[in-house]
């Protein structure tokens, strides 16, 4: 409660109380808002000279959307990190992605322009690391080198 001013009238409990029965009987607003539990917890804490709203739903649900607002933000700030964390994923692909291209039109110009100073097999480990070449080579039933054997072996996972 407040310190009433000279130009206040200051009310007593009892009518406090008066006030908060007759505006939760009535038709209006207040009665629409708050529940008979309310009510009575408003009433307690005017005779206890407690907060007004101290256990009230409408406390309550203040204190859920507060709660829930900082749940948001906390998930908002998690996907912001997640968000940049994509960006960069993204750049690195495109990177690698850019790097793959020119070395394709590297060997598309070689093939046409048949400039071909190495055998498709020397090529390829030009343009491609030894796991990639060894994988096509397997995949498409070519026979392994005895170097690519080796580096299976010694690339192997225990």
């Amino acid at each position: 409660m407040s310190t009433p001013t000279n130009t206040e009238k200051s009310l007593s409990k009892a009518e406090e109380i008066r006030l908060i029965e007759k505006l939760a009987a009535g038709n209006g607003y207040f009665a629409d808002w708050f529940t008979e539990a309310d009510v009575e917890a408003m009433i307690k804490n005017i005779k206890n000279d407690f907060t007004l709203m101290l256990g009230t739903t409408d406390l309550n649900k203040q204190r859920d959307l507060e709660s829930r607002c900082s749940e948001l933000e906390t998930e908002w700030n998690r996907l912001i990190v997640a968000n940049e964390r994509l960006k960069s994923e993204l750049q690195e692909y495109e990177a690698e992605n850019n790097l793959m291209t020119e070395k394709l039109k590297e060997i598309l110009k070689s093939f046409v322009t048949h400039e071909w100073e190495q055998s498709p097999y020397e090529l390829s480990y030009q343009f491609f690391p030894q796991a990639e070449v060894i994988k096509a080579k397997l995949i498409n039933k070519v026979e392994l080198e005895e170097t690519e054997t080796e580096w299976i072996i010694n690339n192997l996972k225990s």
